[in-house]
């Protein structure tokens, strides 16, 4: 037979290079140009995911109000605060 290695006690052999299969011979290929396809009328997503749709939440929208109604409040007072002046005597 072929020739023989051992590699950590596993003996392995191989074929002689002559008794091997040659390699198929290539095969040419015709490529078609996408430039005139259409998309078919019934076609659908072909993902497993659905759609991200952004939902209307009034929740959230409350939320970010009030925190931009305090955050300006809390900028009135400070403003209040550093025009504030020492009564004269």
């Amino acid at each position: 037979m072929g020739s023989a290695s051992r590699i950590n006690d596993v003996h392995y052999e191989m074929k002689e290079a002559s008794n091997l299969d040659p390699s198929p011979e290539p095969q040419a290929v015709e490529a078609k140009s996408a430039g005139g396809s259409t998309r078919p009328v019934d076609f659908t997503n072909a993902s497993p995911f659905p759609n991200r749709k952004k939902a209307e939440d009034p929740t959230r929208r409350f939320v970010f109000a009030a925190a931009a109604v305090a955050l300006l409040a809390f900028a009135v007072s400070m403003t209040a605060v550093l025009l504030m002046q020492a009564p004269a005597r």
